[in-house]
C-alpha cells in the first residue's frame, strides 16, 4: 500500500495548469528586469498590448490528474490512485475547514476561494513572449523539474 500515491481531485474534468521551477524564475525575473520590455505608463500606449508582460511557466501544461501521475513517479511510487468525490464533497470539505479556522482562531488553508480557483477552465499560460524576447528555456520537462524538487525536499527532511 505505501507503494501508491492518493491524489484527490476537486471534480472529475480538471483545467490544464501552469508551473515553473524556481530557478528557472529566478532566472527569467533577472533576465526580464535586465533586458525585457518595460511594461508602458498609463496613457501611452493602447491598453492589453503586453508589452511588459512576461509569463513564467514551462511551456507544458499537465491537467492536475496528470499532475498526480507525475508526482507519484517523482515520490517514487508504483501508481497514483486518483480520487475524484462528487462535487459537493470538496466544496463542503472547504466550507468545514473554514468553520475549523474561525473557531481555532488559525488561518484557512483550504476554502471555498481555494475550491473555486480549482475548477475554473484553464490556469495555463503561454511562455512565448519570454522565449522569443529573452530566450528563455526552462530547464528540463515538468517531470525532471517535478523529481528534483523531490529531491531537494527529501534531503531538507520535508518529506
Amino acid at each position: 500500500i505505501w507503494r501508491t500515491y492518493a491524489h484527490i481531485l476537486p471534480r472529475r474534468k480538471t483545467p490544464p495548469l501552469s508551473f515553473i521551477e524556481v530557478s528557472d524564475l529566478a532566472q527569467l525575473l533577472i533576465t526580464a528586469g535586465e533586458r525585457g520590455r518595460r511594461v508602458p505608463p498609463p496613457g501611452d500606449k493602447e491598453p492589453g498590448t503586453g508589452d511588459g508582460y512576461y509569463f513564467a511557466t514551462n511551456g507544458e501544461f499537465p491537467t492536475y490528474r496528470e499532475f498526480g501521475h507525475i508526482a507519484a513517479r517523482a515520490l517514487g511510487r508504483r501508481r497514483a490512485i486518483i480520487i475524484a468525490p462528487p462535487p459537493p464533497i470538496p466544496w463542503t470539505m472547504a466550507l468545514a475547514s473554514e468553520a475549523i479556522s474561525r473557531f481555532r482562531q488559525r488561518p484557512v488553508t483550504f476554502c471555498r476561494d481555494k475550491f473555486y480557483e480549482a475548477i475554473v477552465e484553464s490556469w495555463a499560460c503561454s511562455n512565448q513572449r519570454a522565449c522569443e524576447q529573452l530566450a528563455f528555456t526552462p530547464t528540463g520537462t515538468f517531470a525532471d523539474q517535478m523529481r528534483r524538487a523531490i529531491e531537494w525536499y527529501r534531503a531538507e527532511g520535508w518529506i
